[in-house]
């Protein structure tokens, strides 16, 4: 296989990349990292945009260059797809970029900006099918007339956005996704691309994530004596943490009084969560963090993770998890849209329970009274579980598929 990556320049492409930090930019990291480590020219692409509004230029990150597209800052929303795509190509002819390149691209636009230049040698690595899941919006203090206004105008990005996707999947040679889940909604609705979808799970960077040190000087509220529940994403409904703080109500004090719940992460709900949580007299058990660019230092300190989202097309965050020893705290696949059940195994490396806070509060109970002799078991499955899941691997995978 390496003969046909140094042939070939490789481009890693996505809509976003470092400063950004999430599971999408994180993959673009990695998977760069090990094309490299098979002797491959690669470089990644992604627009010049920062979390912020600001602005990046190309730069070299841990010796990856960096090439930028500029994003339409300033563009009304119904147009910025198409202002993407098109700078898109303008960034490839700026760089000349070889036809023949191999691309791996996680964002549909972009998938799109390659086709148009003429490189048809494109995997789509598929983070999530578009659906309407991201139509929701503040509704709070504005009128009848501004509601329709603003649903009216979602309305046509989604839909832009569904066919735009429905393109890439047609120009793309082919399509990778990391769980079955993701495959059968993407057959459900486009069965056409069958012959071209692969399932392969991404990988873990377990000289990352691991148990062999902890530095808490910078975490220093961790209590030893209490068992330590961990929540760590983007602060969004969708995560399903509101589950977790209405399932602490529910506990007796006995159980309260031996467990700590951390949510780390900044996002629209943060602030409804404190509030319940200050409403409910939770705050001694539960404890807010900020969003970190070191979550291993949280995973580190941590007994158990919960994993309650509504969508997930697979759940990065459960393999790291694992391969810091830590079992995950999840909802059954059958009820929600997740890939966990396919992860998780009920009792070997985690917990799975129905979609209710009762039947959540009475798993937080039953894992608190496990035996210290069958946890440490649970551990030893969890770093054994991650062992499956590789980089390198994928990127095999990905290109022999």
């Amino acid at each position: 296989m390496s003969e046909v990556f140094k042939k070939n320049k490789v481009i890693v492409a996505s809509l976003y990349y470092k400063p950004y930090y999430g599971g999408v930019e994180n993959s673009l990291y990695y998977i760069s990292k090990s094309l490299i480590r098979k002797g491959c020219v690669v470089e990644i692409l992604a627009s010049n945009r920062t979390p912020s509004g600001g602005v990046i230029n190309d730069s070299v990150d841990d010796i990856i260059k960096i090439n930028r597209f500029k994003y339409p800052r300033y563009t009304l929303s119904i147009f910025k797809p198409l202002m993407i795509i098109l700078s898109v190509l303008s960034a490839l002819n700026r760089l000349k970029v070889d036809k023949d390149a191999i691309i791996l691209c996680r964002n549909h636009l972009v998938v799109l900006g390659f086709y148009l230049y003429g490189i048809k040698n494109i995997t789509y690595i598929v983070p999530s099918l578009i659906d309407g899941l991201d139509t929701k919006f503040n509704k709070d203090n504005i009128s009848f007339l501004e509601l329709i206004k603003k649903s009216l105008i979602q309305f046509l990005i989604v839909s832009q956005s569904i066919v735009i996707q429905k393109i890439a999947f047609s120009y793309s040679r082919k399509i990778v996704v990391f769980s079955n889940m993701m495959r059968n909604q993407i057959l459900s609705k486009y069965n056409s691309v069958r012959p071209k979808v692969s399932v392969i799970s991404p990988g873990v960077d377990r000289s990352r994530f691991n148990r062999l040190s902890l530095d808490l000087d910078s975490i220093n509220t961790c209590d030893n004596h209490r068992i330590t529940f961990l929540c760590m994403a983007r602060l969004a409904e969708s995560k399903g943490y509101n589950d977790v703080v209405d399932a602490m109500e529910l506990l007796d004090e006995g159980v309260l009084h031996r467990i700590r719940v951390l949510i780390v992460g900044d996002g629209p709900e943060k602030l409804k969560l404190e509030t319940k949580v200050e409403k409910l007299k939770l705050g001694s058990v539960i404890k807010f963090y900020p969003s970190t660019t070191e979550p291993e230092k949280y995973y580190k300190m941590s007994d158990y993770f919960f994993m309650t989202s509504r969508y997930e097309s697979f759940g990065q965050t459960i393999i790291e998890s694992f391969s810091s020893g830590v079992p995950v705290l999840a909802y059954n696949s059958e009820s929600i849209d997740t890939a966990s059940s396919e992860i998780i195994s009920h009792g070997y490396n985690g917990f799975l329970c129905d979609l209710n806070n009762y039947d959540l509060a009475a798993l937080i109970s039953r894992v608190v009274s496990i035996r210290k002799h069958d946890k440490e078991l649970i551990n030893l499955n969890c770093i054994e579980t991650s062992k499956k899941y590789s980089w390198d691997r994928f990127v095999e995978m990905c290109i022999n598929s």
